[in-house]
């Protein structure tokens, strides 16, 4: 483990309260699932919610920006249904659910029941708001998350329906251009949807097919519900082609806007195109590298500085993305390609083995870095430069993404916990069947 490690296993640990221990499955990858797991632990702030940023400081972990939002609330609640599976982690995995969902219902709210922005945790008061817009898609991501723990027959499960419940998408829907909007802008006291218009290459959409299969626009069937699934058909999206394959084009090209949903819904349940588009982006990045380096990028990359002041500042380096999955209506300029670890666990669902292979080469590649790429007791950092080396930021989401990925790695159908419920559930299933289809008729009108 080194001495380094051997550190770091004991910050982490004391941290958690969990004895380390190994999940069954690939051994390697157990490993990167638990280390996942109590870097989110070493992320959590206060009031239970894993924070926005944390940097290393002379090998020490210090919470850097302790604030969130839904997405990181969202994706922590799945993260923890899956670590319920492992007796080690069970204990711990409970009592953070049980503090997620009891911070949500303290948590102020706009009165459609969706969650704000941004909060900022306290040490002593209630958790704050620091942005009163209301995203789309982070929403998104923790009505999934509350979904998720409502099916799963826990004691919490009837108040996560209830806050599932309350939340009210419809604002999202602009009549006019018939499509989902990103953001109700708050000003003055109100909210006005903002006129860009989400590309369903990107993370978002979800929103899309969730927001059909789970009824977040007045539920399958009604007027609202209808069009959003006619919307699947008109929703702006571009096309690449590798190798011999369609793929999407995402914003920025970013690997996480591409992958994302097809963790969390399994979407090569319901389409055989997103199995072919796993395997060609698999197949084409696997052979790209840089300095001995491969290059999965899905980030900008963080950096954490301390001013002329002293106080520590945590700052996003350059615009990170793959070229040839860029949409053509995003003008600006890659000028940097990273080795992103969750982007590597994300695609690499396509081939384990051969992921855990590229992970051991980083890893080993940057033993001794001033920051290793990997931690153990702590799990990857967000993001590794060729060049100038593992970035001294831990991005909450990503780390998130990384412990959720890791989990669908150890499934021997390789999906995650809320995909397993989606398909579990058969009238969800169903609909979400439908809603592809539509995307299949637009993509390929002759299969």
């Amino acid at each position: 483990m080194g001495k380094y490690g051997i550190l770091q296993f004991g910050i982490f640990a004391a941290l958690t309260g969990v004895p380390c221990t190994v999940f069954g499955g690939h051994p390697a990858l157990a490993t990167y699932a638990e280390s996942a797991f109590r870097g989110l632990e070493a992320m959590r702030g206060p009031q239970g919610a894993v924070s926005n940023i944390l940097v290393f400081e002379n090998g020490k972990p210090v919470i850097a920006d302790d604030s969130f939002g839904p997405t990181e609330l969202g994706l922590d609640l799945l993260v923890q249904l899956s670590a319920r599976t492992d007796p080690h982690l069970a204990q711990s995995a409970n009592a953070n659910l049980e503090r997620i969902i009891g911070m949500l219902r303290s948590l102020p709210k706009h009165g459609s029941g969706l969650f704000y922005r941004v909060y900022r945790a306290g040490a002593k008061v209630a958790a704050s708001v620091v942005d009163h817009d209301l995203s789309s898609i982070d929403n998104l991501h923790l009505a999934l998350g509350l979904w998720s723990v409502s099916q799963a027959q826990l004691q919490l499960s009837q108040q996560a329906n209830a806050l599932f419940s309350k939340m009210d998408f419809s604002g999202f829907w602009d009549p006019k251009d018939r499509l989902l909007g990103g953001n109700l802008k708050h000003a003055e006291g109100s909210w006005v949807l903002e006129p860009y218009r989400y590309h369903l290459g990107s993370e978002a959409r979800s929103l899309y097919f969730l927001g059909v299969a789970l009824g977040l626009f007045g539920g399958h069937g009604t007027p609202t519900g209808q069009s959003v699934l006619s919307a699947i058909k008109d929703a702006p999206l571009e096309l690449a082609t590798l190798g011999s394959e369609k793929v999407f084009r995402v914003w920025d090209g970013g690997l996480f806007q591409l992958f994302l949903p097809s963790l969390l819904i399994g979407e090569k349940n319901y389409s055989g195109f997103f199995a072919k588009q796993h395997h060609a982006v698999w197949n084409h990045l696997k052979n790209v590298s840089s300095s001995g380096v491969p290059l999965f990028s899905s980030a900008t990359l963080v950096k954490a500085e301390h001013d002329s002041r002293g106080q520590l500042t945590v700052s996003y380096s350059g615009k990170a993305g793959h070229p040839e999955i860029k949409s053509t209506l995003n003008r600006d300029v890659v000028d940097s390609m990273l080795f992103v670890p969750h982007a590597v666990l994300l695609v690499g669902l396509e081939d384990s083995e051969e992921s855990v292979a590229m992970l051991a080469k980083v890893q080993k590649h940057f033993e001794g870095h001033k920051t290793p790429a990997y931690l153990s007791g702590f799990g990857w950092v967000s993001s590794v430069s060729p060049v100038g080396g593992p970035a001294g930021g831990v991005v909450g989401v990503d780390k998130a993404i990384e412990a959720l990925a890791s989990f669908a790695h150890l499934s021997p159908d390789k999906l995650s916990i809320s995909a397993k419920l989606l398909q579990r559930e058969g009238e969800v299933s169903a609909r979400l069947m439908e809603a592809y289809q539509s995307l299949l008729e637009r993509i390929s009108p002759t299969e």
